[in-house]
């Protein structure tokens, strides 16, 4: 894009925008609510991105915060899995009986779901909070940084999308009312003319 027709479009808004502030004998009060109106979607448009980077650093925060820790369970010796193959030599998931130390000493039990086969069967790492429970484990920092900016990015095109329509709309019912106004002052210029 050449430097004048960035110009160009910058003067062509800003000529949108002019009759919101300044008056003038050719300004007509749909050129007034056509300026207004886009303030208005301006300013929510940037509300929504700031709204959209808050939404995005609280997923981040939330997926990655982790509100526990990692300790060792150990799986049952009876309930070891074995090494099976499930559809396409893929690893199959089970459930199986494990168990863990909570920080007052008490024995933890739970069923996990293990892949068989795993080299390290016979132990498995699960998140506990502070009393030994279980919580979910943390999501991987550039997991939810993607998923922070996917959610980010379709939040902005969805209000872009939605603020579009929404102008269009009003500019749609603007421009139509011009016309019929334009419309009524030629046959109104006809008559005259035709009168005299």
């Amino acid at each position: 894009m050449d430097r004048s027709g960035g110009r160009y479009r910058l003067r062509a808004f800003a000529r949108l925008l002019r009759p919101a502030v300044r008056g003038g004998p050719l300004v007509r009060w749909s050129d007034r609510l056509e300026a207004w109106v886009l303030i208005v979607l301006g300013a929510v448009v940037a509300v929504s991105s700031a709204a959209g980077i808050w939404f995005a650093a609280a997923i981040v925060h939330s997926g990655t915060g982790g509100s526990g820790h990692a300790v060792t369970a150990f799986v049952h010796p009876d309930q070891r899995p074995a090494a099976e193959a499930g559809a396409a030599g893929f690893p199959l998931l089970r459930r199986y009986r494990v168990s863990w130390h909570a920080p007052d000493g008490s024995l933890r039990e739970a069923d996990l779901p293990l892949r068989s086969g795993s080299p390290a069967a016979a132990t498995t790492r699960i998140w506990v909070d502070g009393r030994g429970d279980r919580v979910a484990a943390p999501d991987d920092p550039a997991h939810a940084l993607v998923v922070a900016i996917a959610f980010a990015a379709g939040w902005e095109a969805s209000t872009l999308i939605l603020l579009a329509g929404l102008y269009r709309s009003v500019r749609g019912l603007l421009d139509a009312g011009r016309h019929r106004t334009w419309a009524r002052q030629w046959a109104r210029l006809d008559d005259a003319r035709n009168s005299s």
